[in-house]
């Protein structure tokens, strides 16, 4: 492989793994602080702020992932378990430990 590749696919692969860590945050930001407030304080400003964040982040993610399977050469069913993966509270942090597995 050239370096130019190598940069190229560096490049995919972090930006892939900066994306997948702030949508895994913001899940869990969404279920272990803004539901609890939602629910117990009677504050559901916060899951209509944290959700609309979320699935913004989710659904960049879910994209992105899907646009960079083509530099990084993704095999099907690793977008697949992308995906679903982002649907999962630690499936992006799974994802992102494959990748770095992978390319390692």
């Amino acid at each position: 492989m050239s370096q130019s590749t190598n940069v190229v696919k560096s490049k995919w692969l972090t930006m892939l793994s900066v994306f997948g860590i702030i949508e895994g945050i913001s899940f869990i930001l969404l279920v272990a602080i803004a539901m609890p407030l939602n629910y117990y304080f009677e504050m559901p400003k916060a899951v209509a702020v944290m959700g609309s964040l979320h699935g913004g982040l989710f659904a960049w993610y879910f994209f992105y992932i899907i646009i960079a399977a083509f530099p990084l050469k993704l095999r099907p069913f690793a977008v697949l378990g992308g995906i679903l993966g982002a649907i999962l509270p630690a499936g992006p942090f799974v994802f992102e430990y494959y990748l770095r597995k992978k390319f390692a």
